[in-house]
This record gives C-alpha cells, sequence and structure tokens, in this order.
C-alpha cells in the first residue's frame, strides 16, 4: 500500500487538510489541535520552523505530526497507522536537517515510532515520562469540599503565583505534556502576566474579606472545537492534604462545562495523582496513555565527547 508524505508551510494549511481527521477523536488528539491553532495565531518564525507533515493512504490522513518548540515531535494516528506509514514518515524525517529531540504521543504509537526513527538516525532513546489523559463530561462535586471559593487570579497574586509556578515546574521537570515554559524567573513572570490577563489561571480561596487568600492554583488551557484542558494544578506544600486542590479543580471543571465547553481534559502523572481518590471522585475518567521519549546521542558520540 502506498502512503503519500506531505509538508505544509504553516499550521493554517496543515489544519486545513487534517482537522477533520484530529476532531474524530478530539479529546485524544487535543494536545496537537490546540499546538497547531497556537501556532496558528503567533507570528511566524524565522529561525526552527516547525515541520507540519500529514502521511495519507488511499482512506485519507493516517498520521499527522508537527514539531513545536524545541524540535519536539508531537504525533496522532488513527489508531490503527500501518507500520508502511511510520517507515513513510520517519523516511521524511530523516531529510530534516535538524534532528528530533523528543516525541510526545499516545504511548502505543509513541514506541512503535521511537524504535523506528532511533534505529534510522542510530540513536539511544530514553523513557523520559509517562502521562494520562482524562476527560470529564460531567462533574461530580464531593459532598465534603472545603470552604472557599472559586475565583479568577489577579495582578495582586502575580508574584505568588510566579512562585507558584516555579515550584510547580520543579515538581514536574521533565513534564513533556503541555506548554513549552521557560525556566527562568522572567520567563515565569511573562507567563503568569499572561495567565492573569486572560483570566486563565484560577485560584481557590478561602477566609474572609481582606484575610482571605488563595491556597490552590488551576489553568485553563488548550481549547479546541468541543473541549478545553485544565493544567497548572499546584498546591503549596504547607497547604496540601486539606481538599483545596479537589474544590478548585472541580469548580473550575464545573464552570467550564457551564460555559459551554463539552468535556475537560488534563494530563496526569499517575505516579503524583491518584485518580481514584481526587480526580476519579469529581468524575474524570481515562482515555489514554501518553508517553515521552527523549533521543540521544549515539554511545560512540558520548565516548568520544562530541
Amino acid at each position: 500500500m502506498s502512503y503519500t508524505v506531505t509538508r505544509y508551510s504553516d499550521a493554517t494549511a496543515l489544519l486545513a487538510a487534517a482537522e477533520p481527521f484530529l476532531l474524530q477523536h478530539e479529546a485524544l488528539n487535543g494536545l496537537l489541535l490546540s499546538a497547531a491553532r497556537t501556532q496558528q495565531r503567533a507570528a511566524p518564525r524565522r529561525r526552527r520552523r516547525p515541520l507540519y507533515v500529514t502521511v495519507t493512504g488511499p482512506a485519507g490522513p493516517t498520521l499527522v505530526a508537527l514539531t513545536s518548540a524545541g524540535q519536539r515531535l508531537l504525533l496522532a494516528d488513527n489508531h490503527a497507522s500501518a507500520d508502511e506509514a511510520l517507515d513513510a514518515l520517519v523516511a521524511a524525517l530523516r531529510e530534516e536537517p535538524r534532528a528530533l529531540t523528543t516525541v510526545f504521543a499516545e504511548e502505543t504509537l509513541a514506541r512503535r515510532f521511537v524504535s523506528r526513527y532511533a534505529t534510522a538516525i542510530g540513536q539511544q532513546i530514553t523513557l523520559v515520562e509517562r502521562q494520562q489523559l482524562l476527560e470529564l463530561t460531567a462533574v461530580a462535586l464531593p459532598p465534603r469540599l472545603p470552604q472557599g471559593r472559586l475565583r479568577a487570579a489577579t495582578i495582586r497574586e502575580s508574584d505568588l503565583l510566579a512562585d507558584w509556578l516555579t515550584a510547580f515546574q520543579d515538581e514536574t521537570a521533565g513534564h513533556a505534556g503541555g506548554d513549552d515554559s521557560g525556566d527562568d524567573r522572567h520567563a515565569v513572570d511573562i507567563i503568569v502576566d499572561g495567565l492573569i490577563a486572560r483570566k486563565d489561571v484560577y485560584v481557590w480561596d478561602v477566609g474572609n474579606g481582606t484575610r482571605s487568600h488563595p491556597v490552590a492554583m488551576a489553568a485553563r488551557a488548550r481549547p479546541t472545537a468541543r473541549g478545553i484542558a485544565l493544567n497548572l494544578i499546584y498546591t503549596p506544600p504547607e497547604e496540601r492534604h486539606r481538599g483545596y486542590a479537589t474544590a478548585c479543580v472541580a469548580h473550575l471543571s464545573h464552570l467550564l462545562l457551564d460555559d459551554a465547553w463539552a468535556f475537560c481534559t488534563l494530563l496526569a502523572d499517575p505516579a503524583r495523582v491518584s485518580t481514584e481518590t481526587y480526580l476519579g471522585r469529581i468524575g474524570y475518567r481515562p482515555v489514554a496513555d501518553f508517553a515521552a521519549y527523549r533521543f540521544d546521542p549515539p554511545l560512540a558520540e558520548v565516548t568520544q565527547g562530541r
């Protein structure tokens, strides 16, 4: 069976060709869809232009790929991509002047791709992270949530949220499933200021009047046609084990569904979050497991100090 690899000049062209295919499994493909839409709105890059690719067979698209910052590849398929389609994609990527650094995709697809790509270019691979994609279509508010209220964060909390975001990044080092974000404080400040300005970040607030203060945060992100994601879910250590994150996520999810989103998704590290005792009680259900793989230099190059 013959497969055709098509490169596109920009995200708009990629979405025109592949969006209907991706929307067939919108929740599963939300990360790639939202990355394409973000790049569609962004100013064109003079350097490190993203790669936009589809692999098409007789029945239409079967694989979609794009690169985000740092040559990280995002992949999506139709749950039944043939080995020949993956081989065609690998052959096309070998012609690119810059090698990939990481791949993030549904776990089975990621594993099938990296084994071929690593063999083709003679590199080692390392599994750097697993994530579980969860989806919610209706919120079940737990009966014993802590006192407090959900509200949009304000500019008064920008320094506090920057501290929290820095701590979040430190605790989730190597996180591959979400947004590209800087490591230094200036970059963190820019991210937080943007989240606050767009009213994308929310806090769980406890106390009364002038003595009220935030104790947890969560943000909305990655909107697609019918769904939206939650990320940056964080409670500082001194406020943990009191149900604040549960309350914040539950009420924000409820707010988003009331705003006419059909579903919410989030990526959770199974090693850090118990979906049975926390997100599962709210109504989040597993959709798929995702994995991130890093391409390492060949052992010979490492030995020779290249």
